[in-house]
């Protein structure tokens, strides 16, 4: 039945290899301007964004699984809206639903597909980015009327408040923590992010005040010439999330942030980079946090952040470059669990003071609370000949180590390999005996997180990042990795026979048979389908007088 089961799934390989194909001869449509009304893009076409693309309020965008979005500066001009970028704007919707089979790939005009090796492996900022802008609460704004406003609201960093139809674009925030901007699932964001004006820039990803109605799971930014994610206020949650190869920040969070986050990864490169995480309370260019409406206050689970090495020191992007895990600013409110922090160059926690205020807050008052997290493998910046396990910066930043009841470990977390180029080196799944694997505390049980029974993005014998990302596709996560398909095990339950195969967490399996393994039999499904838990799952088939054939379909 396994080689059978195996003999099944390539058909599907096959079928995502055909489907790149056609997409490298399909019909290519030019997108700009707005959006209005229902629009549909298919996987039988190319798209090519030129300048500022908006999907207006009311405005709805459906994005087929497997298509492919390219884009490219009007005019070849790198500046303001003339950058090739997606806005979905407040009161907007997009629907971009890939699997992992058929993922939908936002990435530069230049960029074959077909041909992986025609792009640099860290090619950056040859367009804008995704940007989506909600309706949710922020806590302040640079914007001096849209801080004075109630509700607060502000405008994308480097942008004019432009109106086209009637509506400001570039607006987002506001009251509605439940707002929906649509759905964002399976999507790839490759080798964008441009400057604006001097420290305003497009992300790979930016999401500006957008609320929890909103889905947002195995998201990736690879090689952004900005932060990976940037989270403006909003409260949306997200699940298996990739920042790969980003040259500033892997993850961002300003503006009164509150969301749920779980397995997120980052892999940092040794050409360019930033801090692993910046966290903030209010934006830095805010001189303090009068006037701000609440703290920020988020949570975080599994994640994993390879910096990029500890003979990594400065760096021309960012704030200076600090290869830091983290960075906190004054009142930064994130709450970290079951986390690997390993191979920065420079130290494993700052408290950065800003416009006069302390960051020590974030420690004494409690904002940030960091749990049952491994941390190894830095150099302090301050003394850069010395490797040592662990700096941090501050004293006051040690009692994360010091107090036991915080059940973090400097200590390794055996990750199976790490490699940062196109030579399947990287596997970020923790080997037999890592403190991984016991040192965690499961995730709350609140119909959004998902019980994991170890630190980091990944478990031992999960993979939810291949088949699907950028560092799949160019080679660079370990070919011994597996894809998420099983191995069945078949066992009497009275007459009938029981299916069992081991699950990966987020993952979604179903089983289906037929009667004969001809090509002309249709699979029918057997049973409703069952969500990974990261255990095994059993399904009882019913059996009759005639043969009977398995599969179990993954997504």
């Amino acid at each position: 039945m396994k080689s059978l089961f195996n003999a099944l799934r390539r058909p599907l390989l096959l079928a995502a290899a055909v489907m790149s194909a056609i997409a490298a001869q399909a019909t290519t449509n030019l997108v700009t301007g707005s959006l209005a009304g229902t629009n549909w893009w298919w996987n039988t076409n190319v798209y090519v964004m030129e300048g500022a693309v908006y999907v207006p309020t009311n405005g709805v965008l459906h994005i087929q699984a497997g298509t492919v979005v390219k884009a490219r500066n009007r005019g070849g001009s790198p500046q303001g809206t003339d950058i090739g970028a997606l806005f979905v704007t407040r009161g907007g919707k997009i629907y971009a639903q890939g699997t992992a089979s058929q993922p939908i790939i936002f990435t530069a005009e230049k960029d074959t597909l077909s041909v992986p090796s025609n792009m640099g492996l860290y090619e950056r900022g040859l367009w804008g980015g995704v940007v989506i802008m909600g309706d949710a609460p922020l806590n302040s704004a640079v914007n001096t009327t849209g801080q004075a406003s109630t509700p607060k609201y502000e405008v994308f960093e480097g942008l004019a408040d432009d109106v086209i139809n009637g509506q400001n674009v570039h607006r987002f925030g506001g009251t509605n923590a439940e707002d929906g901007s649509g759905v964002f699932r399976y999507v790839s964001i490759r080798h964008g992010g441009s400057q604006l004006q001097a420290n305003r820039e497009l992300n790979g990803l930016s999401l500006c005040g957008v609320g929890r109605g909103t889905v947002l799971e195995y998201v990736e930014t690879y090689a952004t010439a900005d932060d990976g994610f940037e989270f403006f206020g909003g409260t949306v949650n997200t699940k298996y999330l990739i920042s790969a190869f980003n040259d500033d920040d892997s993850f961002d969070v300003d503006q009164g942030h509150s969301g749920k986050h779980q397995f997120w990864f980052a892999v940092q490169a040794p050409d360019k980079r930033n801090y692993g995480l910046e966290m903030n309370n209010h934006l830095n260019d805010l001189a303090n946090t009068n006037g701000v409406a609440f703290l920020s206050s988020f949570q975080i689970h599994n994640l994993t952040v390879v910096g990029a090495g500890t003979n990594s020191t400065g760096s021309a992007s960012g704030d200076g470059g600090r290869n830091a895990a983290m960075v906190l600013r004054p009142s930064a409110g994130m709450k970290l669990w079951n986390s690997v922090l390993t191979e920065f160059g420079a130290s494993g926690i700052e408290l950065e003071t800003r416009n006069g205020i302390s960051a020590t807050n974030v420690v004494s008052e409690g904002y940030t609370a960091i749990h049952n997290t491994l941390f190894w493998n830095f150099r302090n910046s301050e003394a850069p000949n010395a490797v040592t396990n662990l700096t941090v910066q501050g004293a006051a930043a040690s009692e994360y180590f010091t107090n036991a009841a915080f059940g973090n470990q400097v200590a390794s977390p055996m990750l199976s390999s790490i490699g940062r180029t196109n030579n399947g080196a990287l596997d970020p799944r923790p080997a037999a005996g890592s403190p991984a694997l016991t040192n965690f505390t499961l995730a709350p049980n609140d119909g959004f997180f998902t019980a994991a029974n170890y630190a980091g993005a990944f478990g031992p014998n999960d993979s939810w990042a291949n088949g699907w990302s950028t560092l799949s596709a160019y080679g660079v996560l370990s070919p011994g990795v597996p894809l998420a398909g099983p191995s069945l095990s078949l066992s009497r339950s009275g007459a009938d026979i029981a299916v069992s195969f081991p699950t990966i967490s987020g993952r979604s399996y179903q089983v289906q048979g037929k009667g004969d393994i001809g090509t002309n039999i249709t699979w029918q499904n057997s049973g409703t389908v069952l969500p990974g838990t990261g255990g095994t799952r059993t399904h009882t088939e019913v059996l009759g007088s005639t043969n009977r054939f398995l599969r179990v379909l993954v997504q």
